[in-house]
């Protein structure tokens, strides 16, 4: 489906792929720290993807960012998943 004046950006569809397969993601329920390179990945694909870290827990690990920071420091730690 097209827009009535057409596309917005010369990539907008692969655009609309990098915010379905984030979106995606976000069922992780919480960020995660990696590098992913998808090709041709639908929704079905990234739903396989996130089912399988969930039940790998050997597959990630969680890490606390700026767990060793000052109480000043400069970031609030968060928890994140470290799929490597």
């Amino acid at each position: 489906v097209l827009n009535p004046g057409g596309l917005r950006w010369k990539n907008e569809f692969v655009r609309h792929k990098v915010l379905d397969a984030l979106g995606d993601l976000v069922t992780l329920g919480m960020p995660l720290m990696g590098h992913l390179i998808l090709y041709k990945a639908g929704h079905d694909v990234m739903n396989r993807l996130v089912r399988k870290i969930l039940e790998s827990p050997d597959s990630m690990r969680k890490i606390e960012l700026g767990a060793n920071l000052p109480e000043e420091g400069l970031t609030t730690p968060s928890a994140w998943i470290w799929a490597g």
